[in-house]
Parts: C-alpha cells; structure tokens; sequence
C-alpha cells in the first residue's frame, strides 16, 4: 500500500495535469470535437468503420465494400466506443478524447520510469515534461483521433519491457516464456502501427544476442552498408528517375548487406574489438567492404548478365563501393571507441561473436520470431481470406500512387534529404524537432559558404556538424553511454526508425503523413535526454547543482503545461457555439442537394461520412474501399465499378480527377449540376454520355 512518503508525485502531477487539459477539452461545445481537435479524414476512417461493424454494416466504412485499411488494434478500441454512434454522434468523440489521453499519460509515466533507470531525475523529468506537453506533439500524434496515441505507448511499454529484461539477464539466466512474453508485447506494437515491425524485429535480435559484441554491431553494420547501398543508387539515378524502377536499388541493398556482413563475421569482425588495435580492426572492416562489395557486384552482374535481374548500375555499384568502404571504417573506429577497456570488463563483451550455447540460442531465436512471425502471419492470411489483399489496401494504394511519381498526393521524395527522412518543409522530415534547429542555424554558415545554390550544402553541414558533437560528447563518457544506451534500448530503435523511412521512401510510396514518424521522435527525445545526462554528469555529483537542476526541470514542465493550457482553453470554448449548429459547413449543401439514400462518391470524405444523415459516403481514392475498386481504379474501370455499387453523385474537385492517380478515367461520366466553392456535385452517368471529353 502506498503512503504519502512513497507516492510517486512526479507521476501523479503529470497524470492529473493531462487529464484535467482533455477532460476540459472533451466536454467542451460540440462543434469544437469535429471542427479543433478531429480534423482529419483518417480518423474518421475508423470512426465510421467501427460504427458499421456495431450497426451489423461489416468491417467496412460505406456498407457496400469490405476494407482492411486500418491498423488493426486501434479500430479494436474504436467499436465499443462508437457503438454509442447510433445515439449521439459527438459521445463517442468526447469518449475517445479522454480514452487518447489516457493512453497519453500512461506514455508519459512510462516514459519517465524509462529514462530514471538509465539517466537521473531532473532529466527523465524534463524529457517526461517535454513528451506531455509540447505541443508540436501534442498536436502530430494526440489530436486527431488516430492510431499514434496507442502505438506511442505500445512502442514505449516495449521499451520499457526490454529495459526490465536488459538489467534481469545479467542477474540470471531468463527462462524461455520470459522472450515469449517479449515477443508479444513486440506483436501488440506492430498491431498498434504495423510499421513498427522494424523495431520489432530488431529488437528480438538485440535480445537473442545479448552478452555479444553481434549484439551492437550487426544492426549498425547493416545500417551503414544499406544505406551506403541506398545512397548510390540515389545519387547516379536522380530523382525522380530513380522510382521509375527500384528493383535493382533493393536487390542490390539485399546482395550488399549479406555479402559484406558474412565476409566480416568470416573474419572475426563480430569478435570484441579490444582483441586488436583500432587501426587493424577498422582496416579489416574497410578491407571486407570493398571485398564484399566486388564479390556482391560480381553476383548481381552475373545475374544482370543472365536476365535473371536487369538494370543494375555499375555507376552505382562503384559508387557504393567508395561509400561504403569509408562509411564502415568510420563507423568501426567509432565503435571501438565506446567499447570497453578489456574484453572481460562487460556482459556485452565476449570475445566470440555467437557464443555457444547454440542449443539456447536456437531456442530463444524460434520463441521469439515463431511468436511474432506467427501472429504477423495470422494477420496477414485473415486479410487474404476475407479482404483478398495480404497488407492493409490503404498501404498497397499508396505505394501504387508512389509508382506513378507525378501526383496530387504527395509523392516520392525529391532530394537525398527526404529520401533519408529529413526533408525541411514536408511530410518526409521525420527527424522533427531536431530537424526544426538546423534551418535555423545553416544561414550562419553563409559567409563560410555563399550563395542560394549551396543552400544544400550549409544544411548537410549542420547535420554533420551536429553529430560530430553529439558523438565526442558520448565519447568522452563511453562507459556511461554504453551502459544508457544498451537499457534504453537505443540500438534497435535507432536501426528500425531508419528502416521504417527506408521502407516508405527506398520502395516509392505517395500520401506520407507526418503521424508516421513515431519511432523517431521517441528517439530523438531519448537521445536528447542522453546528451542533457551527459553535459551535466559532472555537476549532478553535488547536492545544489542537482536541486538547481530539479528546480529547472519543474519551472519547465510548468511553463509548457501552462502554454498547453492556454492553447486548449482558445481552441476548445464553451458557450461560444448554437447547439443546432452543423458539425460542418459542407453539410447543409449536401444534403439539401442529394436525395435521401443517395450513395455519394468523394475523394477523402471520412468526416462528412460519418456526420452526414440518411446518406452514404463512398471513398473514391480507394484508402478506405475495398481490393476490387483498387482493381478497377489501374483499369481505368473506377466510373463503371462505382456505378455498379449505386453511386450516381460525385462530390469532388473535378480538375483533380483529370491528374494522377486518377488520370482523366472519371472524363465523360460526369455532369455538373451544383458548385461549392472549388469542389462540385455531379452527376455520375453509369455509361460514356461524353465521348468527345473522354481520355
């Protein structure tokens, strides 16, 4: 029983705070839930999908086509909360807020309780206090009623699991349910956002590896060695030509990583590094990436040659050997330098790269990836069973609009820094906050580099130049960085956020949203809070730096809950709206327009389908639709499909039809015969009526 001398104050300050600012939020006017706090059609995706389930409609969001465009858990929480739907549209966006802010605080505690293990107080404070009420996160990951508020606290409770099991090894041998218990709370994260799947996978090898130098550098090394790989083929192809065919980019990626990081664990690279000296143990790395790097480019020509493959580049192949040599050297010295004086000073260090017992390893390695691959599996072969479709059609749209290139949703990245998820100004800057200080700082490098052509050049110098930094400051402190970063579990989360970019914009996809970004951002807040420990290591060892530091951590908390606040109070008032007013502005239009009944087609339309009375919203970008309309929509069918389902209105800007995705297949079906600022209603005729505007 807990007693007024060990509450955890901390925890329950933070706690109440958030849920006092939602509470206020959710019982606020009702016009502000729609129009302030969910304003984005995506949410209401699930929102009417979860209402049909309730309604005996099926899992689909117009009643007409079944769709799996979801993330699966997050819908789960959505049905029993939109069952209420039926009786008051606003109840379940009034539940559903305080249910998001619940799942925020749990984040934050658990977040907190994180980096106090790893790091002091005042820091895991102030990092807590960041994460609860800045609100540039806030507004990204809390707001809009998505599925980032469960996969935040899923991705931070997996963290928080495996920094438990990381300090319980060292103590004893864990019994094999312990990794199965670790695999599916692995599997709860992916269900929350399957995009998260890279950190998952990553993470059970940074388990099964643990007390193994393999442990740390595998992960690295294929970083490294893809992203060398990656970047070639980006540099000589150009944007955006390299997403007319990126086959070879990834084939070659593939060949690169498995060669090169074979031939390095064949010559004893996985062993600890102090078993040599920096030089020799940098030089055989570089010696096995350029080794590695003739032997691979030997396979995929070979291969090219045979027409198994095609298009493989020698420019970039030459190209990568060149990055990846001086990449992997870089990355080795820097390694070595934060690994321990003498191989026996760590757990993590032995001088065997896998060291037996294989029979254990064997073991651990089936528990945890039979577990997760088994669900993942299940998964995916109920959405082949009942949706026709292995993935998520809303995933398998957008890499089809990547592949057009050109199109009105936002397409494949266009320089090497979106490419790698730090595009200033897009969606594709993944990096954000940290992102946000280098704008800021590169024009103070004009007078070293003039002129608006090198604006590129000052940006990537900031990067470097920030990292430079950040990297003598943890090596100055190695063993107390060693030591964070293996509990908190740095590793598998920096390789997995870089993998989860490298999936969306390696393979070409279009529509990104800046929600996508989850592990990055918990990673540049564990990062941050690493790099505050560090610089102020030194002056937390005496009683009054530390209380100054507490004393700053809590001025800070409380300024930005005050900011937070403010912010809630202006956007969410009371009194200000009619009770009778329409939960939006387009809605009177439509339905004085449409008949009762009438199915309506529209590009988006989540909100307006789940506030619109006595009608149907059919999404006609296919996200939210079934895998027989994305059929129809890459055979140019689309107009013929949805007037087969009893669409007869369109509702949409019609110059955006005539563009890609679309590509003027809608041109000759359609009639206009009502205008609403720069969209229209028109009349979908279920044959060609208009040859001559036909494409």
């Amino acid at each position: 029983m807990l007693s007024r001398k060990n509450l955890p104050w901390i925890e329950v300050t933070l706690v109440t705070l958030i849920m006092m600012l939602h509470v206020y939020a959710a019982f606020s006017d009702a016009y502000n839930l729609p129009n302030a706090w969910f304003t984005r059609d995506d949410a209401y995706y699930y929102f009417k999908v979860a209402q049909n389930i309730t309604e005996g409609r099926g899992v689909s969001f117009d009643g007409l086509n079944p769709t799996n465009g979801f993330h699966p858990l997050w819908l789960a929480l959505c049905i029993p909360v939109f069952a209420l739907a039926r009786f008051d549209l606003i109840l379940p966006l009034r539940i559903l807020l305080i249910a998001s802010a619940a799942l925020h605080a749990s984040t934050v505690v658990l977040l907190f309780r994180l980096l106090r293990s790893a790091l002091s107080t005042p820091v895991a404070v102030m990092a807590a206090a960041y994460w609860a009420f800045d609100l540039r996160l806030h507004y990204t990951f809390y707001e809009f009623g998505l599925e980032s508020a469960l996969a935040l606290f899923a991705l931070v409770s997996f963290l928080y699991v495996m920094s438990r099991f990381d300090e319980d090894w060292r103590q004893h041998q864990p019994p094999t349910r312990r990794i199965v218990g670790l695999a599916l709370v692995a599997a709860f994260m992916v269900f929350s956002r399957l995009d998260l799947i890279f950190v998952a996978v990553l993470a059970g090898a940074w388990i099964i590896l643990r007390g193994r130098p393999a442990r740390f550098l595998v992960p690295l090394d294929a970083l490294v060695l893809g992203t060398s790989m990656l970047a070639a083929h980006a540099l000589t192809s150009r944007f955006p030509a390299y997403f007319r065919n990126t086959q070879p980019a990834l084939i070659s990626t593939a060949v690169s990583v498995a060669v090169r990081c074979t031939l390095l664990l064949f010559l004893g690279q996985y062993r600890h590094p102090r078993t040599t000296t920096a030089g020799r143990w940098a030089g055989v790395s570089a010696a096995a990436a350029l080794g590695g790097g003739l032997l691979g480019s030997a396979i995929l020509l070979s291969l090219d040659a045979a027409h198994v493959i095609g298009g493989i580049s020698r420019q970039a192949l030459l190209v990568d050997g060149l990055l990846a040599t001086g990449f992997l050297s870089i990355a080795r010295y820097i390694a070595y330098g934060f690994s321990a004086r003498t191989t026996g000073a760590s757990p993590d260090a032995p001088r065997a790269p896998f060291a037996p017992p294989w029979h254990k390893l064997r073991v651990e390695a089936l528990s945890y990836f039979g577990t997760l691959g088994g669900s993942v599996a299940i998964y995916m072969l109920a959405n082949r069973l009942f949706f026709d479709t292995w993935l998520p059609i809303s995933a398998t749209i957008k890499r089809w609009w990547g592949a057009q290139v050109e199109t009105i949703y936002d397409g494949p990245p266009r320089d090497l820094f979106a490419f790698f998820g730090a595009g200033p100004g897009s969606a594709l800057n993944a990096w954000r906050p940290a992102t946000d200080l280098i704008p800021l700082l590169a024009p103070k490098l004009r007078s070293l580099l003039p002129g608006t052509a090198l604006r590129e050049e000052r940006y990537l110098l900031v990067i470097v130049a920030v990292l430079i930094l950040a990297l003598l400051l943890m090596l100055a402190q190695p063993g107390r960085t060693r030591r964070a970063v293996s509990q908190l579990g740095v590793i598998p989360l920096t390789a997995g956020a870089w993998l989860q970019i490298l999936s969306y914009t390696a393979l070409g996809y279009a529509g990104y949203k800046e929600w996508y970004w989850i592990p990055q951002s918990v990673l540049i807040t564990i990062a941050a809070a690493l790099l505050l420990q560090l610089a102020t290591a030194r002056v937390l060892r005496w009683r009054a730096p530390r209380y100054l530091m507490f004393g700053v951590a809590a001025a800070a908390s409380m300024w930005m809950a005050l900011n937070m606040s403010q912010t809630i109070y202006r956007k969410m008032p009371y009194g200000r709206y009619p009770i009778d007013i329409p939960y939006m502005d387009v809605l009177p239009f439509l339905e004085s327009n449409t008949r009762e009944g009438e199915i309506i087609g529209m590009t988006g339309g989540g909100n307006v389908g789940y506030f619109i009375r006595n009608r149907v919203i059919v999404n006609m970008d296919g996200l939210i639709s079934s895998t027989d309309y994305f059929e129809a929509l890459k055979a140019r069918r689309a107009a013929a499909y949805l007037s087969g389902r009893g669409v007869r209105v369109v509702f949409v800007n019609p110059g955006l039809l005539a563009l890609a995705p679309y590509g003027g297949q809608f041109d000759g079906y359609l009639e206009r015969y009502a205008t609403y600022y720069g969209k229209a209603l028109l009349w979908l005729w279920p044959e060609l009526k208009y040859p001559e505007s036909a494409t």
